[in-house]
């Protein structure tokens, strides 16, 4: 199975709507009368973050910021937000970083806000951290990443390389293993894939009153997620072209929704399978069960199956329960 880096969902549902919608590819979120609807459209963010590469062995310029000409501040919000060199420049002056490791490629996520913390998956900006660990000899939890946070009308809330250092993105919730301190990219060892997979999903906070906030109830144990069927998706997929006659194309920055059925849970994985789009730009995405439980934070997916009118996807979700991934990360 191909492992797409860039990719997550968002899945929400409640019991009447799980019993009276089923559709294929992608809907528009505005489309749709959840009883979370609240939820969908206040406490789900589109997020770019730079520290993607295509294999383990590029490795990013680094950047003193102390030496001319990066010893002065870049103030231009409109460069910064379309420069992903800028946004890793100011976002390492903002928390006094030195060296700055900077690549010209972003990537784009989904993220979350639910019980006091925004929550998403850690590939998007795991290189980044790491080399920024690694050249200011400090620890990955430490350092707030670089990232810019959208609300659904496309508004900025937040950005990493703009607000007061004491608002930073911090880490509440990261698996710190040293095992997992390699360039995640996608040559990559099968099985860093298999150890990263598991430990994919990340929690951050900061003090800014910018989120709503809401208190999903969070699934305890697999026979719950086990016993679930229907699944509901919302996210922000780079491509949603698979929307048959619902809606036209809206590259990234649309919230959109996909519904699903579980295929499996490992009982030696954090992960478990459901048949949601798992396209590019949706990691990091909720799933909740028909009855508004949230089970799990969708990092990976496959590749698009098409069939006779139909468009099914794999999508691979990590199981949101902190008391179970620590005790699997402890044993990793």
């Amino acid at each position: 199975m191909k492992i797409l880096l860039f990719c997550s969902l968002i899945l929400i549902s409640t019991k009447s709507m799980a019993q009276a919608s089923s559709w294929m590819g992608y809907k528009p979120a505005a489309n749709l009368n959840f009883p979370f609807q609240n939820f969908i459209e206040n406490s789900i963010y589109r997020m770019t973050t730079v520290g993607a590469v295509d294999h383990p062995s590029v490795q990013p310029e680094v950047v003193d910021l102390t030496q001319s000409p990066y010893n002065r501040a870049t103030t231009d919000s409109h460069k910064i937000e379309n420069d992903p060199r800028s946004l890793a420049i100011e976002t390492c002056r903002n928390q006094g970083l030195i060296k700055c490791p900077v690549i010209s490629v972003a990537s784009t996520m989904t993220a979350f806000f639910n019980n006091g913390g925004l929550h998403t998956c850690r590939h998007g900006f795991h290189n980044w951290l790491l080399w920024a660990a690694q050249l200011n000899d400090k620890t990955i939890d430490s350092i707030s990443p670089p990232v810019i946070l959208y609300d659904r009308s496309g508004k900025m809330i937040y950005n990493s390389a703009q607000v007061k250092k004491e608002n930073l993105l911090y880490f509440t919730f990261i698996d710190k293993n040293p095992a997992l301190e390699f360039t995640m990219a996608k040559g990559f060892t099968m099985n860093g894939k298999i150890n990263f997979t598991n430990s994919d999903y990340t929690e951050m906070k900061t003090p800014l009153k910018i989120f709503k906030d809401y208190n999903l109830q969070t699934a305890k144990s697999r026979d719950q997620i086990m016993s679930s069927t229907d699944l509901y998706m919302f996210g922000y997929p780079a491509k949603t072209d698979y929307l048959g006659t619902v809606v036209g194309n809206a590259p990234g920055k649309q919230l959109v929704g996909s519904q699903g059925n579980l295929r499996s849970f490992p009982s030696d994985s954090t992960l478990f399978q459901s048949t949601h789009l798992a396209m590019g730009g949706a990691s990091g995405s909720p799933v909740l069960d028909p009855e508004g439980t949230l089970l799990g934070v969708s990092c990976y997916g496959s590749e698009v199956v098409y069939g006779i009118n139909e468009v099914i996807g794999d999508s691979q979700v990590i199981f949101h329960d902190k008391t179970f991934l620590k005790k699997f990360w402890s044993r990793q």
